[in-house]
């Protein structure tokens, strides 16, 4: 009579360990990927402040004419390949293109820049952390636009 009471009571400890497992195991997970998710929305919404804040600057630049400028320090989030610029020269409007990985794979995300702009960016823009930018009013040609540079 006793073994078969030690098996009962081996067998009521398995199963509490598995309803246990059963519980915490996609607890983790879940947890994981919702923190996942979370950085993600963040560092998007880092760089929709990044691009909004250069946007603002330049038409402030544009519309204060030459020969205004100003060092601009952007904080640049973790998951940019890439930093482009498309400019539209009927409308007069530019395009911040950003080239970002994250769990659901490559993308690009636009942002429009409602001034002539031109831009001269290497690879060093795209990594994560601070950036100065210089960003300098400039007529050439009767055309009046805002260069963007990576500040040295």
């Amino acid at each position: 009579m006793k073994k078969r009471s030690q098996g009962q009571v081996a067998f009521e400890y398995l199963m509490l360990a598995a309803i246990i497992g059963f519980t915490v195991v996609p607890s983790i997970y879940l947890f994981y990927v919702y923190t996942q998710q979370s950085a993600e929305r963040i560092a998007q919404t880092k760089l929709a402040s990044v691009a909004r804040n250069i946007a603002s600057t330049a038409e402030q630049l544009y519309y204060s004419g030459p020969p205004a400028r100003t060092l601009l320090e952007v904080r640049m989030p973790k998951g940019v390949e890439n930093v482009g610029l498309v400019k539209e020269a009927a409308a007069g409007k530019s395009f911040l293109i950003f080239n970002i990985t994250s769990s659901g794979g490559p993308s690009q995300v636009v942002f429009p820049v409602k001034v002539p702009v031109n831009a001269s960016f290497d690879k060093s823009i795209a990594t994560q952390g601070i950036k100065t930018l210089q960003l300098e009013s400039y007529i050439y040609k009767d055309q009046d636009f805002v260069l963007i540079t990576l500040s040295p």
